[in-house]
């Protein structure tokens, strides 16, 4: 599995006033709020994380994803209350894919060749 982190490593979460958001929440969920989601520690997928990740003393925690779904990530206080959210999607996996495969309601399958600019 090709997972892609969420956020930089490196990224600090703060407070709406700027201090950082020590031993904050941060709930991942597909897009849309319809279900958390499964997130992991490492990029090959061998850790999962929590749900919701706990940020550390210094507001950082890593969290890896599936980039074939696309989420919505909400970033709590300590005491869970919401401070923030944010939609992200990866996506990556389409940008490169040869062929892509779509569905009809009424059950025809459409094997789309076109090729897409990155692959």
């Amino acid at each position: 599995m090709a997972l892609q982190a969420l956020w930089d490593v490196s990224n600090q979460f703060n407070n709406k006033n700027g201090s950082i958001l020590t031993n904050g929440k941060v709930f991942v969920y597909f897009q849309g709020r319809t279900a958390l989601a499964t997130t992991y520690n490492d990029e090959d997928g061998t850790v999962v994380n929590s749900n919701p990740i706990l940020l550390d003393n210094n507001g950082r925690a890593t969290c890896y994803a599936d980039p074939i779904y696309s989420y919505t990530v909400v970033v709590c206080d300590f005491y869970g209350k919401e401070l923030f959210s944010y939609d992200i999607t990866l996506h990556d996996a389409i940008s490169t894919a040869e062929d892509v495969v779509v569905i009809g309601t009424d059950g025809t399958v459409l094997v789309d060749r076109t090729q897409l600019p990155n692959g």
